[in-house]
């Protein structure tokens, strides 16, 4: 046979007239797998040879031989230094652009797979975790994914099997984990949403990370939070209190503002008070030294979204139009990630309809839907439906409100 493996898939797949996608849908493969083995950026392993085989309609051997090549071609082409330095091509504000527009991260994701694993290779996964965290700041919350996706089940195999890397790796999957919990919420997927923070959890005691640990309760929280499970939300909370002394800052405010926004569900008015106040007083002044893997869902503007809605919650609209102001959604004054703005927009939609405020309502919900639909998120549609609903009952016969119609048609 005188093509390598990459020719002889292309050459069958062309052959039947199909998309890579279409072939993996046929042989039960990802698509970024028949991607990468065209691009002879990845081999089979021995053992799905014979299957292979048997797909491609050549002799098992005769396969062997055509995949051996490959990896002969792969490894003369890699070259001498395969990982750049963080200094070099590995700078985030280097590798996003180029993250974003696809095939990028798998491609590095490759990269990373042909070597042995060091300091040095899991530096880069790191590095990885911290792009697609960037990345689900904006309107790239399916790249991010999909980078994430082509990585993590590596270092969570080093995390469960290697002992002399096996901390480092359990942070990184942990956060990883954590960053997974957060994209599936955006699918509106919360069964596994819940239970990749539980991995998360899980991962972070491994790295013996109390940072790590709290945060993934919190996401269960949230989660809760999201079923409409106020009582389980609140105790899930309360297994953090005990550790709120060893965690950052910035954490620490965070689970005091959902505490808060819990108690305030509950209606139990002087404690969502009391905690919305210690959140406030243990906010830090600077989130330099704080953890970059809390801004998934930490920030001022979690504070300020709690305190808007705990004001909501005891029908105080007016107080709340006055606190969210301070941030607001349609011109941010602070930034923020495009989730928590559609979440802010959200909220102030809820308060002008709370005033009967139905030109500011209108132009808010507005914002929140073309921003929801530009990145993707399930979640923040429903919300977003649910809420124009409810304005439907509020101005059933306003013309206006019954063209926003069209935003949801999709």
């Amino acid at each position: 046979m005188n093509e390598d493996f990459s020719a002889l898939v292309k050459t069958f797949r062309k052959s039947m007239g199909w998309t890579q996608e279409e072939l993996a849908q046929q042989w039960s493969y990802s698509f970024e797998t028949i991607s990468a083995w065209e691009r002879g950026k990845r081999t089979p392993s021995n053992t799905e040879i014979p299957r292979l085989a048997k797909l491609l309609e050549v002799d098992s051997d005769t396969l062997a031989e055509a995949i051996l090549l490959a990896k002969e071609s792969r490894r003369r082409s890699i070259p001498e230094t395969p990982h750049p330095s963080p200094s070099q091509s590995m700078k985030l504000d280097n590798l996003l652009p180029a993250l974003s527009q696809g095939g990028a991260g798998a491609d590095l994701a490759e990269l990373l797979f042909t070597n042995e694993i060091t300091s040095e290779t899991l530096e880069h996964f790191a590095t990885l975790t911290e792009i697609c965290r960037r990345l689900s700041e904006g309107n790239e919350l399916k790249t991010a994914e999909r980078i994430l996706w082509t990585y993590l089940p590596r270092i969570e195999a080093i995390a469960k099997l290697s002992l002399k890397d096996q901390r480092t790796a359990a942070v990184i999957t942990s956060q990883g984990y954590l960053l997974a919990a957060s994209l599936a919420g955006q699918r509106n997927n919360l069964q596994t949403r819940q239970y990749f923070s539980e991995q998360a959890l899980l991962y972070g005691k491994l790295a013996q990370d109390r940072n790590l640990q709290i945060v993934a309760l919190r996401q269960i929280a949230i989660t809760f939070d999201c079923l409409e499970f106020p009582e389980k939300t609140l105790q899930m909370y309360q297994q953090a209190l005990p550790y709120l002394e060893e965690i950052s800052p910035l954490l620490r405010a965070c689970v005091y503002s959902g505490i808060s926004g819990t108690y305030a569900q509950l209606k139990q008015k002087q404690e969502a008070s009391r905690f919305l106040g210690m959140a406030y007083e243990h906010f830090p002044k600077s989130l330099e030294n704080e953890p970059s893997f809390l801004f998934v869902n930490s920030g001022y503007y979690t504070l300020i979204l709690c305190d808007g809605l705990t004001h909501l919650d005891f029908d105080e609209p007016y107080e709340a139009k006055e606190v969210l102001a301070r941030i607001d959604g349609l011109q941010p004054k602070i930034q923020m990630p495009e989730r928590i703005r559609i979440d802010l927009l959200n909220c102030q939609v809820e308060v002008f309809m709370a005033l009967r405020d139905m030109e500011q309502a209108r132009i808010y919900l507005e914002a929140a839907v073309k921003a929801t639909m530009a990145i993707g998120s399930e979640r923040r549609f429903q919300e977003a439906l649910t809420i124009f609903r409810q304005m439907q009952q509020i101005w059933p016969y306003e013309s206006q409100i019954r063209r926003l119609g069209d935003l949801f048609t999709r």
